[in-house]
């Protein structure tokens, strides 16, 4: 099936492309299927962007347009959610009171900075530090937090890395990326498999 599984529309600050132009594009291109799945990021640090969206509208958008489309797209109505262990009771609230079909868990910080700020990332840490301080912070989210269903770009961090994925190897780093897939796998979770990079 040819389908995409992570779509941000104008809910998510990222994004400045109306869910109906999505939807529109993605029937353009021969989609089966499209999942939106916007940004929500609960105690994000405070910067350009706010990861928030408010899930009424939300929900009322994306269902009016699932069902004038339906002859032409199945859409599914998700979320990606950035994980940070210390919302270990707020994020499964979020999760339980509305009715996403399909969530992204995902580590968008590393000890609070956005990678997206490369500076600030590296500041005192060579690249391998920073990514394994990364991927540290990503097993822990994974481990304490279960409501997510895939976990998303597992190695987002490298995108925005001085060297991005020059020296990026699993020689370098499978100790740790084994124990994030390890836990993965022990709770049944999927791995988002990103074609964007």
């Amino acid at each position: 099936m040819y389908s995409d599984s992570h779509c941000h529309t104008s809910f998510s600050s990222d994004s400045e492309t109306a869910p109906e132009k999505q939807i529109r594009q993605a029937i353009r291109l021969g989609m089966e299927q499209l999942t939106i799945t916007d940004h929500y990021d609960m105690d994000f640090p405070p910067g350009d962007l706010d990861f928030i969206f408010d899930p009424a509208p939300y929900f009322q958008t994306l269902e009016k347009l699932r069902e004038k489309y339906a002859d032409r797209i199945r859409l599914v109505i998700g979320v990606e959610l950035g994980l940070q262990p210390h919302l270990a009771k707020e994020l499964p609230a979020f999760t339980a009171a509305w009715p996403f079909e399909f969530i992204i868990g995902s580590t968008h910080l590393l000890d609070r900075i956005d990678p997206y700020y490369t500076d600030q990332m590296m500041q005192g840490r060579t690249e391998e530090q920073a990514y394994r301080t990364y991927f540290e912070g990503e097993l822990e989210n994974l481990r304490v937090l279960d409501c997510y269903d895939v976990a998303g770009h597992l190695d987002f961090v490298v995108r925005y890395g001085p060297s991005r994925n020059r020296f990026y190897t699993w020689e370098r780093y499978g100790d740790i990326l084994e124990e994030i897939l390890r836990i993965l796998i022990s709770k049944g979770k999927g791995l988002e498999v990103n074609t964007a990079g």
